[in-house]
Formats: C-alpha cells, structure tokens, sequence
C-alpha cells in the first residue's frame, strides 16, 4: 500500500488492459479474449498476462497466443484454482510457449489450491493478496493464481527492462532458472 492503493511489482510499467468480462464481469468471451492477445501482440513485443483459464481448449485463443508468441511477446499465465480438485489441466496455461505460474502460500509452499501440472514453471504469492474491489471501492484479501500471475508478468516485464537484448524465450529461460524451488522437486 502506498496511501493510495495497492503498489505492483514494477510501478512504472507501461500497461494496457483488454477487459474480457462481460455483463456483471463473470463470463468471459472467447473472442474478446483472443482480440486482447492480438492487440497486445500487434503493439509490438511485450509481457501478456493472462490471469484467466478454462478446461476446454479453444483454438481461437491457442491461435491468439502462438501468433503473440510468434510476435516475440512472453505469455505468463494462471495455472488455475483446481489443486484441491486434481489439478485438470487449464488452458491456455497447458499450452507450450506459456509461462505457467502457480501460487504459493503464506509459507512459501505451494497452495493447495494451486493447480498442479508439468506445465507450471514458476509459482508466486497468490494466498491472501491484497486487491481492489470493484465494488464498494475498498480492498479485500483474495486467493488465486491469477493473483500470482501478474507478479510473474511485472518482474519479467522489470528483467527485460534492464536485459532489452533478451528475446522472449530467453527471457523465459531467464525466468524459470533464476527461481528457487520450495516444495518437492519439480
């Protein structure tokens, strides 16, 4: 908290934000989604966060993230909240060329509720995350690893700010090899 909200990981970061929600925010189009990831692609290489997920594979938004991918953007994406449910596999987090994150608790282990797959590459704080609230206009405590995610999203965005030379897929790289595992291997 800086007195006026929550602070994020990488404050002066350049964001643009494609709100796929509609109606009262709980249903997500696919094809708002994948315009989203073709905006944010077309603006030229970048960080995409995808802190969203389905159990069914859409080809329009697998389409969206390769061509993103194609683009030389790095997709980070929420593994999903089915841990305690046997972890089915989410996408677009299961696609290959996404970086995967799952969430940690507050004692650094991973969250039961994190999905948990060979795709995840990196887990972050997502147990008990300050956010805002759209409505009352307050901030309340939320679980998820879409919480997680985006933590991912602004410390790459942060390493490719200071390493400009790196591609996306380095920067990948960059990212999982720098972490320190804190559960059982893998």
């Amino acid at each position: 908290m800086n007195g006026l909200g929550t602070v994020g990981i990488y404050p002066e970061a350049l964001l643009r934000s494609w709100d796929a929600a509609k109606g009262h925010g709980t249903r997500l189009d696919t094809s708002e989604i994948a315009q989203g990831i073709l905006a944010a692609a077309n603006d030229g290489p970048g960080v995409i966060n995808l802190s969203l997920g389905s159990d069914r594979r859409e080809l329009v938004i697998e389409q969206a993230v390769y061509e993103a991918v194609r683009k030389g953007s790095l997709v980070v994406a929420a593994s999903g909240n089915d841990g305690d449910e046997g972890s089915p596999l989410g996408y677009p987090a299961s696609l290959p060329h996404v970086l995967t994150i799952g969430a940690t608790n507050r004692e650094d282990g991973a969250a039961t509720f994190s999905s948990r797959s060979r795709f995840v590459d990196l887990a972050a704080p997502g147990q008990e995350i300050q956010v805002a609230t759209a409505i009352g206009k307050g901030y309340q405590l939320s679980n998820g690893t879409s919480f997680a995610a985006p933590l991912v999203s602004g410390a790459a965005a942060w390493v490719w700010s200071v390493r400009p030379e790196l591609d996306a897929t380095q920067l990948f790289e960059v990212m999982r090899r720098s972490a320190r595992d804190v559960g059982a291997p893998g």
